[in-house]
């Protein structure tokens, strides 16, 4: 075996462990401060951003549920409860999920939506 085929398998080992061992919160998160922080909060004592609600324990409210932010009358009349799988059709096409929301941004990457979910959770988690 030579030098070069040693360090081949040594770093393909080492990327493999890496994703093993990936956060999906952690990525989620880093996500979020990316796409998402411009318009939203997930930080305790934070009313919201910009433009959208915090989204502190989001999993499990009510849409339109969060008592600080004033939302659109299309969302206060859609009737939803954050589920995973409500947040996780409505990431992917909000217009389409609630026509008149306010939410203009969508996550069209399936793995880019479950990394927001889990850090979703996470902070869901934290605020009880």
């Amino acid at each position: 075996m030579t030098i070069r085929h040693s360090i081949s398998i040594l770093l393909s080992l080492t990327l493999t462990a890496s994703y093993a061992f990936a956060d999906p919160a952690a990525d989620g998160k880093a996500f979020f401060e990316v796409q998402c922080i411009a318009c939203h909060t997930a930080k305790d004592g934070d009313n919201g951003g910009n433009q959208g609600p915090s989204l502190i324990g989001v999993l499990g409210r009510s849409a339109a549920g969060d008592k600080e932010f004033t939302y659109t009358p299309e969302l206060q009349a859609a009737k939803l409860t954050w589920d995973a799988v409500t947040l996780d059709r409505f990431l992917t096409a909000p217009d389409k999920v609630v026509p008149g929301t306010a939410m203009v941004f969508a996550v069209p990457e399936k793995a880019d939506r479950e990394k927001l979910l889990a850090y979703f959770a996470s902070v869901s988690r934290a605020a009880k």
